[in-house]
């Protein structure tokens, strides 16, 4: 009785989820591709060499009315490496891009890096930049 309830209580929440935005992430507006970063900047907090490569992901949505590809995502840094493929993203979803930071390769203090991403539609200037921080120690 105890796993058909289980069972029934997943069931409803996938029927909830589908129903109620079918897996979008955000809610298109119509007109063009837009990109949105759906998080700009990622603080890491405190690293030291001992944890070798830190990483996040940051996704990156449509809220426009046409779909982009996500072209590219080019570090300002060798320390920084991305992970990503080019995807083309229907509005109203997302897809994601890993930031991998070198804990290694960077000198002691407060660090900022950036990562420019570059989809194929128009991007806002305030709005095409993914940034991680964090204090090397």
């Amino acid at each position: 009785m105890k796993n058909v309830i289980i069972l029934m209580s997943g069931v409803l929440l996938m029927l909830l989820v589908s129903c109620t935005n079918n897996g979008r992430i955000v809610e298109p507006k119509g007109g063009n591709a837009h990109m949105v970063l759906m998080e700009q900047e990622y603080d890491f907090g405190q690293v030291s060499d001992k944890d070798g490569i830190v990483e996040h992901e940051f996704v990156i949505a449509n809220d426009g009315g046409k779909a982009f590809v996500l072209l590219s995502a080019k570090p300002h840094c060798d320390c920084t490496t991305v992970d990503f493929k080019p995807e083309t993203v229907n509005p109203g979803y997302g897809t994601t891009v890993k930031v991998k930071l070198d804990a290694k390769g960077i000198s002691k203090g407060e660090f900022i890096r950036e990562v420019d991403i570059i989809p194929s539609c128009k991007r806002d200037a305030a709005n095409g930049t993914i940034i991680i921080r964090g204090e090397k120690v």
